[in-house]
């Protein structure tokens, strides 16, 4: 499954491993918004294509984020 991630002017998209996760932790300045399920095009391959740079995101669910104590989202 894509993510995608906007942290600021910069968005990201992420492939979950096929075995899953259950947490994401994000730590900066301001608060990212998180979408699931999107679908991805163009940016910049990075880590064997699990992470795309400045990508073209479209569709998606948002994903609430909550803080924790480390003083990031999770």
């Amino acid at each position: 499954m894509w993510y995608s991630i906007v942290v600021g002017d910069n968005t990201y998209a992420f492939k979950t491993p096929s075995s899953g996760g259950q947490k994401l932790v994000v730590s900066g300045s301001s608060q990212p918004a998180v979408k699931s399920s999107v679908s991805v095009s163009g940016g910049t391959e990075r880590c064997n294509a699990m992470l795309i740079e400045a990508p073209e995101v479209s569709g998606g669910n948002n994903v609430s984020l909550s803080t924790y104590t480390g003083g990031g989202w999770h």
